[in-house]
């Protein structure tokens, strides 16, 4: 019997990058109609946004090419990882954001605070 290889129309790596940029197009969205902000917020926002998006994008790309997930022997240490990684791209965020928004440093830090 001879079986022929499949041939996938959209490649997974294609289906993580259009979830990457559907997850950064909701966000933006969301802000642009919850927060009304100014055009020079949007644009702060939306480039802020995008740089996290290409870190997450970057660090997966890896993580599925280098095949990490595999050489992890327990899943709960994966899930683990990544709430750390996640939770710790946030704190970037929120601190980046905050110094663009809060002129007084205590305030920043209270973020930061409320954030952990």
């Amino acid at each position: 019997m001879i079986v022929y290889p499949v041939r996938r129309s959209v490649t997974p790596f294609m289906w993580f990058v259009v979830a990457l940029l559907s997850l950064y197009l909701a966000t933006v969205g969301f802000f642009w109609v919850f927060a009304a902000p100014t055009q020079t917020d949007l644009q702060i926002m939306a480039a802020v946004l995008g740089g996290a998006i290409a870190v997450v994008g970057v660090i997966g790309f890896l993580a599925y090419r280098k095949r990490w997930i595999y050489r992890v022997p327990r899943v709960g240490t994966v899930v683990l990882a990544a709430y750390l990684l996640a939770a710790g791209l946030i704190l970037v965020i929120v601190w980046i954001v905050a110094q663009l928004l809060f002129i007084n440093p205590y305030d920043v830090i209270l973020v930061a605070i409320v954030m952990l």
